[in-house]
């Protein structure tokens, strides 16, 4: 019984010293930051902008032909997981990017219902 009992407590110490490095990790200063840390936050909200006119071409042309519905699907479902994901682990440049991301692309899955003869 008390083998058990350091074992779980040994599980428990590991648990919270990876909680404090993370904690750590995620307190650096900026200046601590790479430009590839920067420059993410730029390139990050040029995706759901590059998806804006596929969106206007499906909600006002109403032109649906050559649009796949189960490629937006996929997007939409892999969009809302990885939303998920930086909300969970407050990464910024992500939540930035997908969910604006996820919204665009549900746009495109209903007006690719609405609109396909």
């Amino acid at each position: 019984m008390f083998a058990r009992n350091k074992k779980l407590i040994k599980r428990v110490t590991q648990a919270e010293h990876h909680l404090h490095l993370r904690k750590r990790f995620h307190l650096r200063d900026l200046k601590d930051y790479s430009f590839i840390d920067h420059l993410v936050y730029i390139a990050g909200p040029m995706v759901p902008i590059a998806i804006l006119p596929q969106v206007l071409t499906v909600w006002v042309n109403r032109e649906t032909a050559g649009v796949p519905l189960l490629t937006w699907i996929v997007l939409s479902f892999t969009s809302v997981i990885m939303a998920a994901y930086a909300i969970k682990h407050k990464v910024k440049p992500l939540i930035i990017t997908y969910i604006p991301l996820f919204f665009l692309n549900i746009a495109v899955v209903i007006g690719i219902l609405l609109f396909r003869q």
